[in-house]
C-alpha cells in the first residue's frame, strides 16, 4: 500500500491550489468518510485524549505530552483517510485528467513564449508502432506526452532542452542500447537523455553523455519526476 502523509501527496492533488484541491474533494468527502477504516480510527484517537484529560489531571507535563501526542497520532490517524481518498480520486477522474498531463498542459505556454516551435500531438497507434519499431514498448507515460506535444524545433530558453519528435526518435536511434531509447537532448546534442521502459506505466530517464568511461545514468524514474523537476527548476534535469 501506497502511504500518503498528506494530501498534497496524492498524485490527483498534487500541486493544485487550496481551491482546486476542495474542488475534487467535496463530490467524494462524504463517500471516504463513511468507511469505518477511517472515522474508527479518528473517534478511538478523541476518546484518548479525553480520556488523557481525564484520568491525568495533575500530569505536570500534561499539555505538552498531549499536544505531541496529539501531533504524532493525528499524521497515523489520517493514513487511512488520505488512502482511501486516492482511491476514490482515482475511480472519479476521468482518462487523462490525471496529475502529469495537467503538469505538460502548464507548461505549453510558456514553451509557447519562448517559441520552441511545439509540434501537434500525436495518436496513441503512431506512439505504440514508433516505440515498437525500435523494439520497444511505449509506456503510458511515453503515451501521454506524445499524445499532448509532439516534439520541439528549437531547445527551450529554460535548459537549452528539446523534445525530439517521433521522427526524429527513430531517425537517431540506430543502435539499440540496454539503456534506452534518445529522446531529447541539451544544448544541441552535448548531451541526450534516454527513455527506458520499466513497466507499463512509467519509463525511466537516463542521462547519456557518450562517453566510454562515463556510461548513461538513471535520473529521474518516470517521466513526470522528470517534468515535477523541470518545471520548479529547468537546471535540475542538466544531468
Amino acid at each position: 500500500m501506497i502511504i500518503y502523509w498528506n494530501k498534497a501527496s496524492i498524485p490527483a492533488l498534487k500541486g493544485l491550489s487550496r481551491e482546486e484541491q476542495a474542488e475534487l474533494i467535496l463530490p467524494i468527502w462524504s463517500q471516504v468518510w463513511l468507511r469505518w477504516q477511517v472515522w474508527l480510527p479518528v473517534l478511538t484517537q478523541i476518546v484518548l485524549m479525553l480520556s488523557f484529560m481525564v484520568l491525568a489531571p495533575h500530569f505536570p507535563y500534561r499539555f505538552p505530552a498531549l499536544l505531541a501526542t496529539v501531533y504524532l497520532a493525528v499524521k497515523l490517524v489520517f493514513l487511512p483517510y488520505h488512502h482511501f481518498l486516492a482511491l476514490e480520486l482515482e475511480k472519479q477522474a476521468p482518462v487523462g485528467s490525471d496529475y502529469f498531463l495537467r503538469l505538460i498542459k502548464k507548461l505549453i505556454p510558456r514553451w509557447n513564449a519562448q517559441h520552441v516551435g511545439l509540434m501537434p500531438g500525436n495518436s496513441v497507434h503512431e506512439i505504440q508502432a514508433t516505440f515498437a519499431q525500435l523494439g520497444c514498448k511505449a509506456s503510458l507515460d511515453v503515451v501521454k506526452l506524445y499524445s499532448t506535444v509532439g516534439g520541439m524545433r528549437v531547445m527551450d530558453d529554460d535548459a537549452c532542452w528539446r523534445l525530439w519528435s517521433l521522427a526524429e526518435i527513430i531517425e537517431e536511434n540506430k543502435e539499440p542500447s540496454p539503456y534506452g531509447i534518445l529522446f531529447s537532448d541539451h544544448l544541441i546534442e552535448s548531451w541526450c537523455y534516454r527513455l527506458k521502459y520499466e513497466t507499463d506505466e512509467r519509463s525511466s530517464v537516463y542521462v547519456d553523455y557518450f562517453d566510454s568511461s562515463n556510461l548513461p545514468t538513471k535520473i529521474f524514474d518516470g517521466l513526470e519526476e522528470f517534468f515535477i523537476a523541470y518545471e520548479r527548476d529547468p537546471d535540475s534535469i542538466l544531468g
